[in-house]
């Protein structure tokens, strides 16, 4: 079978320095159990072995076939695949110059990034907090949970993440790639963090380490303002 797989392959897909082009009417010819080999024989051959591609992110590949042309899913280990016209390529991300912005967030005050935007924070009784979600770029957090600098600024290496209400921790890259953040906005997007800890992915979701409780005392307001 992996012979077979591997005939097919030629026959369908060609290199292109480090992509791989599939042509998608040949594909679409293929038995779905042939076409899932034929997208990990791509994956495969680009990274050189299939550790990392799991049968979600397989179906997700495929889901490309039928969508419109410049449609793209980000994969593991920097690789991605995307639609164009005819074809599904698969192909390694190019690194960018990444534009780093730091920043320790006044807590009460506002804070200033050029180009990110603006933070205004404030710490309130329990009692006078009358409602605790009142939109994505607004957040509550438990003032006595935050120990020591809360830092703005975009993604590093190594950064953990416990989304609100998901259980667990994991890497922040994993939740970029469970969310389908696209990864070209990957490191624009604004993260309040404490060392590598993260306590707020703005925008998206807050840190279940950090939310408000039964026992919350103090609250931190966070509010995001684009600039």
């Amino acid at each position: 079978l992996e012979k077979e797989c591997e005939k097919i392959f030629n026959e369908v897909c060609y290199f292109n320095q480090e992509e791989i082009f599939a042509d998608i009417k040949k594909l679409k010819t293929q038995q779905p159990a042939i076409q899932r080999r034929l997208v990990r024989l791509m994956y495969q051959k680009l990274k050189g072995d299939i550790y990392g591609l799991e049968y979600i992110h397989v179906e997700d590949v495929l889901s490309l076939l039928d969508k419109p042309t410049s449609s793209k899913i980000d994969l593991p280990f920097e690789i991605e695949a995307l639609k164009s016209y005819n074809n599904l390529i698969m192909r390694k991300v190019k690194e960018k110059e990444v534009k780093t912005f730091w920043a320790k967030l006044n807590i009460p005050g506002i804070t200033k990034i050029c180009g990110i935007g603006q933070f205004k924070t404030a710490v309130l009784a329990i009692d006078e907090v009358k409602k605790l979600n009142i939109g994505k770029y607004t957040k509550f957090f438990d003032y006595d949970k935050i120990q020591g600098d809360v830092i703005v600024r975009n993604r590093q290496a190594g950064d953990i993440f416990s989304p609100l209400n998901l259980g667990g921790s994991k890497k922040l890259k994993e939740f970029f790639i469970d969310e389908k953040i696209p990864r070209e906005i990957r490191d624009s997007i604004p993260l309040l963090a404490i060392d590598n800890e993260i306590v707020w992915v703005v925008g998206y979701r807050m840190s279940d380490k950090f939310k408000v409780d039964e026992n919350t005392k103090k609250v931190l307001v966070i509010e995001y303002t684009k600039g």
